[in-house]
């Protein structure tokens, strides 16, 4: 888990989903909004019931996606939602960071 100052907030996320802009692939959808004020990029990650209807591998996804994310900097300050679909959750970690890192590297 990222520490508090990096973690997206319930009035960061709002502006956020309105505000972001949205990239698409078969196992994520990312919203980003350049630059939120603080100068350092700040990260969340969402995995509904729909992706698993278990907590702890809803969990497992989310700790996966957060680890990826840390290996996978951004050159410039953002806030960025991650939302896993259900394709994501047989995929292993490998190609989840590599995916991941791809998304990411389309927003530059």
């Amino acid at each position: 888990m990222f520490s508090k100052k990096k973690r997206v907030g319930r009035e960061l996320f709002g502006e956020v989903s309105a505000r972001g802009a949205s990239r698409h692939s078969p196992f994520f959808t990312i919203r980003v909004l350049r630059g939120p004020g603080t100068g350092e990029s700040r990260y969340a990650v969402v995995v509904s019931k729909k992706v698993s209807k278990k907590a702890v591998t809803r969990n497992l996804l989310k700790r996966r996606t957060l680890a990826a994310l840390r290996e996978c900097p951004l050159p410039f300050p953002a806030a960025i939602v991650v939302f896993l679909k259900r394709e994501a959750h047989d995929l292993p970690y490998e190609d989840l960071k590599r995916e991941l890192g791809s998304l990411l590297s389309k927003l530059t």
